[in-house]
């Protein structure tokens, strides 16, 4: 009778707990530990129709430290949060997914007094303002994924830690900051967001763009370091940035300037000359440096050149042998150290010019020579005729040797060896006469 009485009393804590199944015993034996299983609790849950095939999670009505998200409802899928479900809602501490749901609506936890959340594998958008003012947490995870992230999608001044799960595809972190990534190589291109709280930020060589909203809110963000690379800022990048001190923009950069140095006192912007950002500093009483720019300058004065395009480089090689920066038609020196280094410039057609250079303080020491000659123009006068090949006559003679750029000029046939020859002058002939160009278009 007594053990009876044991399964009568299991029996009965199985229907209140929902454990359905119980293993069969007799006589006095002892009956194993049955573990009690206990349902999400979802009462205060407010749950919304999709299409009769599913279900959004669409308001709260009570007052629980911690929610769980299920990821059913009635029979059917939760799919999302509803847009501003959870909105200022002051009693949420923790917020945990149950896998199903696969977006966060615009506003949904806005102004929540939440201090940590999971979210699930399954979630594949995160919207605009989505965890705006939820100032308690520290620290969110984008999952695996997840592809489709808004800037905006939060703004928490204590959030320390931002990172993206390492499977993700489409997205990537670096020290709290986000990054879209490209869809071939993996590697980040264009800079997404960054947790309020970032103070300094270094940006890979391979991006090439930050985005709207970027750092906006970043109120402890001094600087931003990044090169040339950055072709494109978008609006408000820095909105907010009260604490940014310089802002480098690269020639050419496509910068949006709305609202750029409102509030930012201590802001200093780097620029070139000539470029709108000096106009738009010079409007808004923000402090400019013009940062000296250098035109490489094709001296030639044949007129059949001018429809070739030159495709300019430049290159900054340190004295261990390092490239210390390749530039384009127009080269800066904003981040570039102190120090003597070798100035490489060639073109498609041109001659290429070797020289030693100093840096100091973001400036040449000395101009460099800027000026290319092309091909064929060995005695550098600006022009290919008769006049190099008798110059090239006399270096093979050894009358005349020409030496450094002179001699670079003096291959016109595009050896790459260095050395002159004969076959330099049947190319300038050739050049003349019409019947061989020496240049390619």
């Amino acid at each position: 009778m007594k053990g009876k009485r044991i399964i009568s009393a299991v029996l009965a804590l199985s229907l209140f707990t929902g454990v359905l199944s119980v293993p069969s015993v007799s006589g006095d034996s002892e009956l194993p530990i049955i573990p009690i299983v206990v349902e999400d609790d979802i009462s205060c849950l407010v749950f919304e129709n999709v299409g009769d095939t599913a279900y959004v999670v669409s308001g709260y009505t009570g007052d629980m430290e911690n929610v769980v998200i299920p990821s059913r409802y009635e029979g059917r899928p939760v799919i999302g949060i509803k847009n501003g479900a959870f909105s200022d809602v002051r009693t949420i501490k923790t917020v945990i997914f149950r896998e199903g749901a696969s977006y966060i609506g615009e506003y949904a936890f806005s102004g929540c007094s939440v201090e940590s959340i999971k979210l699930p594998d399954s979630l594949k958008a995160i919207g605009y303002d989505a965890f705006s003012r939820c100032d308690n947490i520290k620290s969110i995870n984008v999952p695996k994924n997840v592809e489709s992230i808004d800037p905006e999608f939060i703004d928490a001044t204590g959030l320390e830690t931002l990172t993206v799960d390492t499977e993700n595809k489409k997205y990537m972190s670096l020290d709290n900051v986000i990054y879209e990534r490209d869809e071939n190589s993996g590697e980040p291109v264009r800079l997404i967001t960054a947790a309020d709280t970032v103070k300094t930020v270094t940006v890979p060589d391979t991006v090439t763009e930050i985005g709207h909203c970027a750092f906006q809110g970043c109120y402890d963000l001094t600087g931003v370091g990044y090169g040339d690379n950055i072709s494109k800022i978008e609006d408000h990048a820095f909105a907010g940035c009260s604490s940014l001190q310089t802002l480098y923009v690269p020639w050419g950069c496509d910068i949006n300037t709305y609202e750029l140095g409102e509030g930012m006192d201590d802001l200093t912007i780097y620029g070139y000359k000539g470029e709108e950002i000096e106009d738009y500093a010079n409007e808004h009483d923000l402090r400019f440096v013009a940062l000296d720019s250098y035109e490489i300058a094709l001296n030639y004065s044949d007129t059949r050149l001018d429809y070739i395009d030159f495709h300019i480089t430049a290159v900054l090689t340190s004295e261990d042998g390092t490239v210390s920066k390749t530039f384009g038609e127009r080269f800066g020196l904003y981040f570039v150290e102190d120090g003597e280094y070798t100035l490489t410039l060639s073109a498609r057609n041109f001659g290429t010019k070797i020289q030693t250079v100093t840096v100091e303080n973001r400036n040449f020491t000395e101009e460099p020579d800027l000026d290319l000659y092309t091909l064929g123009d060995a005695n550098l006068d600006g022009s290919v005729n008769t006049e190099d090949i008798t110059a090239i006559k006399k270096h093979l003679k050894k009358t005349a040797v020409l030496s450094g750029y002179a001699l670079t000029c003096a291959n016109a046939d595009r050896d790459e060896d260095g050395t002159v020859s004969t076959s330099d002058i049947t190319a300038i002939k050739s050049h003349l006469k019409g019947t061989k160009t020496l240049w390619v278009e």
